[in-house]
């Protein structure tokens, strides 16, 4: 079993694998931007690729969470464009990173049925897949 920890990477994501080192943990969970919002990190892969160097070259597991606002499930077709470029951005992020898993809530349907809901957060994986060129 690995045991792992919630992380910030505010101070650098290397800051945060040797936070995790010293804790005692085996991997690490981070958000990728502020958690409360959608707003779009710019990625710097290079920079994020140097600091992300030394949890690569020992194997160590890290894994994205994408912020709380995130709604796969929502009617609101402007919320549902903001989501998906929120989602991508964080799957940018995460690749530049080395992290291979990013974990994503599923929302609310707002009151619209839970089949409604589903069908939409299908079309907008569909649709976040096919703008991630990762």
């Amino acid at each position: 079993m690995q045991l792992g920890c919630h992380l910030s990477v505010s101070k650098g994501f290397a800051k945060a694998v040797e936070r995790a080192h010293e804790l005692g943990a085996d991997l690490l969970q981070y958000f990728p931007k502020n958690p409360r919002s959608h707003r779009p990190k710019a990625v710097d892969r290079e920079a994020m690729f140097r600091q992300s160097r030394r949890a690569r070259e020992e194997g160590f597991l890290s894994v994205a969470h994408s912020p709380y606002v995130t709604n796969l499930a929502t009617p609101d077709p402007d919320l549902a464009e903001i989501t998906v470029t929120s989602i991508v951005n964080d799957l940018e992020i995460a690749e530049a990173y080395g992290t291979p898993y990013v974990v994503v809530h599923c929302g609310r349907h707002m009151d619209q049925g839970r089949e409604a809901g589903i069908r939409r957060m299908v079309e907008l994986l569909d649709r976040i897949h096919e703008r991630y060129q990762g």
